[in-house]
């Protein structure tokens, strides 16, 4: 059983500004050809797979998840929102030899076909304005726990105004930040850390965050430990999804199914 605990306009609206607070173009001039043949790559991937987006906060839940729909074990949800899993990460999801992952039949590689019906199971039937806050502990590959958290906003918390000029710059920018625009929306991509102090040096986050054109939006953000914001210890190197990650995952996943009609 998961605690919720139910979160004011104010609160959200906050998370959600909080959430792009990151995502910046910098005017550094830095070599970034690699950089930005990656990210031409990952525009190309979404105007080919684009599908609905997006949204960001209102309530709390928990679940944790080992590496186990291929691997013959139960993810379990925690007993109480931020109660760490006793258990250890089982077999790596993701093969390191022999032949590639099939597709699921959403299309979605089998470890984000796992990390896509934990984060749909840890929301509600029906997404309570003005959103929802979910937290999940996921191992990809048998390397060590991390979390994710989710942010999905029902209303129109998101400023659409701005987003297409905020999109060009941070796309022309050499920073580590990216941006694509999938017709639908955007998504802006960064390095995102928790607020707060005395934080391992070694804690690694990275966001995806797909505002949608009518203002609704969801915000996926991915560590390297499990209870992040309260300074948890980095279990592995990397967080447990990347941006390309992120992106799948958000532009795959029917996240306004839930929510109530508008």
């Amino acid at each position: 059983m998961t605690h919720d605990t139910a979160l004011r306009d104010d609160q959200m609206h906050r998370l959600v500004q909080h959430a792009m607070v990151s995502v910046t173009a910098s005017d550094e001039l830095v070599a970034g050809g690699v950089r930005r043949g990656r990210r031409a790559v990952r525009r190309r991937r979404v105007v080919r797979t684009v599908g609905v987006g997006a949204a960001a906060a209102l309530a709390t839940a928990a679940v944790v998840a080992a590496p186990s729909l291929l691997g013959g074990h139960d993810d379990q949800r925690s007993p109480v929102a931020g109660t760490p899993t006793d258990s250890a990460p089982s077999a790596a999801a993701r093969p390191t030899s022999g032949s590639a992952p099939q597709p699921t039949p959403t299309g979605l590689p089998p470890h984000l076909q796992r990390a896509q019906d934990l984060l749909l199971d840890a929301l509600p039937e029906s997404i309570p304005d003005p959103g929802y806050i979910a937290r999940v502990d996921y191992d990809p590959d048998g390397r060590g726990l991390g979390e994710i958290v989710e942010v999905v906003a029902t209303d129109d918390s998101a400023i659409v105004g701005r987003q297409d000029a905020r999109c060009e710059r941070v796309v022309a920018s050499p920073a580590p930040d990216d941006c694509v625009d999938t017709g639908a929306g955007w998504i802006f991509t960064g390095p995102s850390l928790p607020d707060v102090s005395g934080g391992s040096p070694a804690l690694a986050g990275v966001q995806a965050t797909y505002i949608l054109r009518d203002g609704r939006s969801v915000n996926l953000t991915a560590y390297n430990a499990t209870r992040a914001s309260l300074g948890g210890e980095p279990t592995r190197t990397d967080p447990v999804l990347d941006a390309d990650d992120m992106i799948e995952l958000l532009t795959r996943t029917e996240w306004f199914d839930r929510a109530p009609a508008r």
